[in-house]
């Protein structure tokens, strides 16, 4: 299996692998270039840096070693690792944007009164936190595979699409585990159902639209995440170019070629 295929069909051993053989620091020393761990710089007040782990991070906070374990559960996000909704869209949209890390921002001008002039409020250029396109095609090809391959995990998401977007579906728990202890997501108590996640971009070409949906006590990002980001997606994309283009009261011509009169 590769890094591909992993993302596709959400594959947790992958990564629990792959973690152990980076090591927390790189995975830290990463994480930290592509905007974790520290605020986005949004233009708002309050908004949180999350957190993310390390060894000197845990030496300073808890006064303790890092241990192995650690490591494995942060492959897959989990442990320490605390991540806002806005830090995983802006690196989804760097991912999007070919590796370019954008700060994200509402305000796109001032103004100090009627009849005043409107100043554009400048932001800073974008930064290039992964510098190896393959290693970010490598990426996108499998948050491709996840919406449109044959085993990925948001496949009915988007089905009947006539655009072709990328995603990643996620399941963050609020309660830990014994590793031999099977758990019925549905059978806790509300409060501590999992958070279902989805993040994605549309459309694959040319992306002009990157998010990220959190459903408290959603369950499985597939199943609950999943579709409430595809009706995002459909809102922005609009329908398909063929249809936008027929006059009212007229059918678009089919997509493909006619079939052939019966005799």
């Amino acid at each position: 299996m590769n890094l591909s295929e992993s993302l596709a069909q959400s594959v947790n051993t992958y990564y629990f692998d792959l973690a152990m053989r980076l090591g927390i620091d790189r995975i830290a020393a990463d994480l930290g270039r592509m905007g974790f761990g520290q605020p986005t710089g949004i233009d708002l007040t309050g908004e949180a840096s999350g957190v993310l782990p390390s060894r000197e991070w845990k030496q300073r906070r808890f006064r303790q070693v890092w241990f192995p374990g650690e490591t494995v559960i942060a492959g897959i996000g989990q442990g320490y690792w605390v991540v806002t909704p806005l830090q995983l869209a802006q690196g989804t949209a760097m991912l999007a944007g070919g590796g370019m890390l954008r700060r994200p921002h509402l305000v796109r001008a001032t103004q100090a009164g009627f009849g005043a002039p409107r100043l554009p409020v400048p932001q800073p250029p974008a930064q290039r936190v992964v510098a190896d396109a393959a290693h970010l095609a490598a990426v996108n090809e499998g948050l491709v595979a996840t919406m449109h391959g044959p085993t990925g995990t948001a496949v009915r998401a988007a089905e009947g699409a006539w655009y072709r977007m990328a995603g990643k579906t996620g399941t963050a728990q609020r309660v830990g585990r014994r590793g031999d202890e099977r758990l019925d997501p549905n059978a806790l108590p509300y409060h501590l159902r999992h958070l279902a996640l989805f993040v994605g971009f549309a459309p694959v070409e040319a992306p002009t639209i990157a998010l990220v949906v959190v459903v408290e006590q959603g369950g499985s990002g597939a199943a609950a995440a999943a579709p409430v980001a595809r009706r995002i997606f459909d809102a922005w994309m609009g329908p398909a170019p063929d249809r936008a283009a027929a006059p009212v009261g007229q059918a678009a011509e089919p997509v493909g070629q006619a079939a052939e009169p019966l005799p």
